[in-house]
């Protein structure tokens, strides 16, 4: 069962080091098996976009590696968010979710999840078909700043929208939608639905 945790997001100016800025917090129980609860702060600097969590009493206990070069918003609960908690796994601890823009053009949508194993955090992964890969980001590359490009839906479904590139070169790419679903513990791409073709632009 996906269980969707009340936040408490706060937007700050205020640096709590050189150079640091607070651009978005939660607080939520990140950890299974843990009772106390975790202050995630979503973070930029001169290099990037990072996630710091804290403990119960303020101290560093993971940060991210740089997610991209600008903040980016998606859309969570049918608002635009830069940070969100959801418990994807059902193991009653609840995930983290951001976005940042590392261009040219595309943005990425991180998960990240506890790893009782290793004992720190990791990104959830993403596979599609024609990756020979798993991934470590949901990608979109038809940038929309209300964060409508990258939206978590109410039925549990991520739709990113993003460029279909034809096979040949001489074919123009169309935009898409991109579905996701969690299963198994990652991010299985399950559909394409490719943009309606504009008024007057329909093929004979």
């Amino acid at each position: 069962r996906i269980i969707t945790v009340v936040l408490f997001i706060t937007v700050s100016i205020t640096a709590f080091a050189a150079g640091d800025q607070i651009l978005a917090t939660a607080k939520g129980g990140c950890i299974p098996g843990d009772k106390g609860t975790q202050e995630i702060q979503k973070v930029q600097n001169a290099d990037g976009d990072f996630i710091f969590v804290l403990d119960g009493a303020g101290k560093q206990i993971w940060k991210s590696e740089n997610l991209g070069s600008e903040d980016k918003v998606f859309t969570f609960e049918e608002k635009g968010q830069k940070l969100a908690l959801k418990d994807f796994t059902g193991d009653g601890a609840v995930e983290i979710i951001t976005a940042a823009f590392y261009g040219p053009k595309a943005s990425g949508v991180y998960v990240f999840t506890w790893d009782q194993t290793a004992k720190t955090f990791k990104p959830i992964m993403v596979s599609a078909p024609g990756d020979d890969e798993p991934r470590d980001l949901l990608v979109s590359d038809i940038r929309k700043d209300d964060g409508s490009d990258m939206i978590f839906q109410k039925d549990g479904k991520v739709r990113l929208t993003g460029m279909v590139y034809p096979e040949k070169p001489e074919d123009a790419p169309v935009g898409a939608f991109y579905f996701f679903e969690f299963e198994k513990g990652q991010f299985v791409q399950k559909k394409v639905e490719k943009f309606p073709p504009e008024p007057g632009k329909e093929k004979e």
